[in-house]
């Protein structure tokens, strides 16, 4: 899960093992299938709506920054995961019943829903603005909750946020449901960390430099 790298070879042969592991595997990746855009040997590949590109070089945001560890590593695995043909199976579950996900249930839970609920409760609204400013859809109109809203964590994998806030009766509530395809299109701890991602990107408007840059998480 994301942790401070203090060894930093650590992460140099971490990251350059897989931008080699890429560089054999770039002609055989399918722009539809992933939904990536490949022009020039360089792949663009978007998370939570903002736009990764991945060269020979490495993996660059807009500004010409490396990002965190941890989102280098989700975005190499989203590229370099075998997964055949196109993973069926769209209906939402949660984490718990992806496959592998069992030693990190509590850790989702703790790291991505009740997180989202400390952050967010007493303030749906904001939740919801964050949601939308992420390129996400609400869709209170399909769920009875506070707050409903669909987001593309990266092309292939959706997620539906739904928070009911704290009332005189029952306390804050919140789920982060996957489609069932979504595991083969990550490994379980990738996912966690996605979930993980998404509640760091929903709170960047109290400090911008989250996910802009650098090695450690």
């Amino acid at each position: 899960m994301p942790v401070e790298i203090k060894d930093q070879s650590v992460f140099e042969q971490t990251y350059h093992l897989y931008l080699g592991q890429l560089k054999t595997r770039m002609s055989g990746l399918s722009e539809e299938k992933l939904g990536i855009s490949i022009r020039d040997n360089s792949i663009t590949l978007p998370l939570l709506n903002k736009p990764y590109h991945i060269t020979e070089n490495g993996v660059f945001d807009d500004s010409g920054n490396t990002p965190l560890f941890y989102f280098c590593v989700i975005l190499f695995k989203y590229l370099l995961i075998e997964r055949g043909d196109y993973p069926k199976g769209k209906e939402w579950c949660s984490y718990r019943d992806l496959k592998d996900s069992k030693p990190l249930i509590g850790y989702f839970k703790t790291s991505v829903e009740d997180a989202l609920i400390k952050s967010f409760s007493g303030n749906v609204k904001l939740l919801e603005k964050s949601c939308l400013e992420l390129g996400g859809e609400s869709i209170k109109e399909e769920y009875s909750y506070d707050t409903a809203v669909k987001l593309n964590l990266l092309p292939r994998i959706p997620v539906l946020l739904l928070l009911n806030d704290v009332d005189e009766e029952f306390p804050a509530s919140c789920s982060v449901l996957f489609e069932q395809r979504a595991e083969n299109y990550l490994d379980a701890e990738c996912l966690a960390m996605l979930g993980v991602v998404l509640v760091e990107m929903l709170t960047a408007s109290n400090d911008p430099g989250i996910g802009r840059s650098g090695t450690g998480a």
